[in-house]
C-alpha cells in the first residue's frame, strides 16, 4: 500500500491525550495535515503508513493538547509588578492607547505561548491594534466587545457597543483563529432592558457571553438595593444565563444563585491560585466544583500575576486534594489537566475543534521536555508536570499545526525586541506616575 504524504509527524516519547480520560501512550506518532491530526498510532506504524514532509521526535518529551487560559488581562500586562498597576488613574489613558494594548498584549501572549498556552480568552474591548496583534501572533484567541450604558472611550450607548460588537464580529469572520463574545464586566451598571435586548441577539446570533459577577459580597448587595435581585438572579430572569454563558470569578453567591448555576448549565472559570489563603473563595470554588457545571481554569487579572497557567494547575490539584484526600495523585492530576485543556475548549465553545489530541481536531499541541533533573525519577508522569511547574520546560508549540515556539524559542516575535519594548513602555508609565 502506498504511503499518505502529510506535512508533519511528531514522534512522542510519552503523549497525553486528555481523551480518552486518564491515559499516557507511549512511542505514539501525531499525523498532522492541513492544520488537523490526521492520526495517532504508534511510530514505527506512523513511518510504514505516511510519508511526512518534516518529522519532529521527541524522544525525552511529554506531548499533550495545548493549555487554555480561559480569562486573561493581556492589556494590563505592562503594569505588572508597579505598584499602582492598572489600577491608577494616572494609567487609565495608557488602557486606551493602542500603542500601548499593542505591546502589553504581544508581551502576555509571548508568555503564554512559552509557558505551553496556546489559545486564550482576552478581557479587554478588542480594537484593531489588538487584533493585529492577536492575530500575528499566531495564537488562538476569544476577543471581546464591551456593553455599557454610558460614554466610554469604547462607544456612546448601548445602541452603538451593540453595532460595534455585531461588527467586530462579522470583521473577524475572516481570522479563523479569533473568536468573539460579548463582555459584560458589571451586571450592576446595565438595566433590564438592556440585558433583554442582549439576549435576543445571543439567541439569534449564538453569540457567547464572558460575564464577570458575583466577585464580592458589596457588588451581590448592591444589585440587591438596586435591582431587588442578586446579578445571578438577574442574568437568569433576562436569558443571559445559558449554556453559552462563561461565568467568571463568581467568588460569592446566594444558595438560589448556585442553584441556578446548576440548572442554566453555563460554565465556570476559576482563578484558584491567587485565592489559595482566602478561605472564604477557596470554599466557593469547592462548592462550584461539586456541581455539574463545566469548570475551567484563568489566570488572574490586572497584571499582578502571571500568565502561566501551570500554577493555576498546582492551586487546583491542591484544592482536589484538599477536598477529596482519597483521590489518586493520578485520578487527580488528569483532572487537573482537563480543567486546562477540554474544558476550557468547553467553555470557549470549541471543544470539538480543541482542547484534546484526536484525529479531525485541530493540531494545538505542546511538548514539555522531560529529560531533567526535577523530573526523576518518573513515578507520575502527570503528576509530575504539575508539582514541577512544567512551564520552564516547554519547548515546542503548535496552533492548528503552525509551529509558534521552536526549541524554547518564539517563531512570530524578536523576543529581544519584546524586551525592549517592555522597558520603554515601562519609563513611560514611571513618568506618568
Amino acid at each position: 500500500m502506498q504511503a499518505t504524504s502529510v506535512d508533519l509527524i511528531i514522534n512522542c516519547r510519552w503523549l497525553i491525550p486528555i481523551i480518552p480520560e486518564n491515559q499516557i501512550m507511549e512511542r505514539h506518532g501525531i499525523v498532522i495535515k492541513a492544520g488537523r491530526i490526521l492520526d495517532i498510532l504508534p511510530i514505527e506504524a506512523a513511518a510504514d503508513k505516511y510519508i511526512a514532509n518534516r518529522t519532529e521526535n521527541l524522544d525525552h518529551h511529554a506531548v499533550m493538547p495545548g493549555l487554555i487560559n480561559s480569562r486573561a488581562d493581556g492589556a494590563t500586562r505592562l503594569f505588572r509588578g508597579h505598584d499602582a498597576g492598572s489600577e491608577s488613574p494616572a494609567n487609565d489613558s495608557l488602557l486606551t492607547d493602542q500603542g500601548f494594548i499593542a505591546a502589553s498584549t504581544e508581551l502576555a501572549i509571548a508568555e503564554m505561548l512559552k509557558t505551553g498556552t496556546t489559545c486564550y480568552a482576552d478581557k479587554q474591548h478588542a480594537n484593531n491594534s489588538l487584533i493585529e496583534s492577536v492575530q500575528l501572533s499566531g495564537i488562538r484567541s476569544q476577543l471581546n466587545f464591551a456593553l455599557y450604558e454610558k460614554p466610554t472611550n469604547f462607544g456612546s450607548d448601548v445602541n452603538d457597543y451593540l453595532h460595534q460588537g455585531l461588527k467586530l464580529r462579522d470583521y473577524c469572520s475572516s481570522y479563523p483563529l479569533i473568536e468573539i463574545a460579548c463582555n459584560l464586566n458589571n451586571i450592576n451598571l446595565l438595566t433590564d432592558t438592556t440585558l433583554e435586548r442582549l439576549a435576543s441577539y445571543v439567541n439569534e446570533l449564538e453569540l457567547r457571553l464572558h460575564i464577570q459577577c458575583n466577585t464580592d459580597n458589596d457588588e451581590i448587595e448592591q444589585s440587591i438595593k438596586q435591582w431587588g435581585r442578586t446579578p445571578i438572579q438577574r442574568l437568569f430572569d433576562s436569558g443571559l444565563l445559558i449554556p453559552e454563558s462563561q461565568l467568571t470569578h463568581a467568588n460569592h453567591f446566594e444558595a438560589n444563585d448556585l442553584a441556578l448555576i446548576q440548572q442554566s448549565n453555563c460554565h465556570l472559570v476559576i482563578s484558584p491560585q491567587a485565592n489559595l489563603i482566602n478561605p472564604n473563595i477557596m470554599q466557593s470554588i469547592k462548592t462550584l466544583m461539586e456541581t455539574d457545571n463545566n469548570i475551567s481554569l484563568a489566570t488572574s487579572s490586572a497584571g499582578k500575576d502571571s500568565y502561566n497557567l501551570w500554577l493555576e494547575l498546582q492551586a487546583i490539584t491542591q484544592t482536589i486534594a484538599f477536598n477529596q484526600p482519597d483521590k489518586s495523585l493520578d485520578a487527580t492530576a488528569h483532572q487537573a489537566l482537563r480543567m486546562a485543556t477540554i474544558n476550557g475548549a468547553k467553555a470557549l465553545g470549541l471543544e470539538t475543534e480543541i482542547g484534546s489530541l484526536e484525529p479531525n481536531k485541530y493540531a494545538d499541541i505542546i511538548a514539555i521536555e522531560i529529560n531533567s533533573l526535577s523530573h526523576q525519577p518518573l513515578y507520575n508522569l502527570a503528576a509530575q508536570l504539575i508539582a514541577n511547574n512544567a512551564s520552564h520546560k516547554v519547548t515546542h508549540s503548535w496552533v492548528a499545526g503552525s509551529e509558534l515556539l521552536a526549541n524554547s524559542k518564539l517563531c512570530q516575535f524578536d523576543e529581544h525586541n519584546l524586551i525592549q519594548s517592555a522597558r520603554d513602555w515601562g519609563i513611560k508609565v514611571q513618568t506618568i506616575n
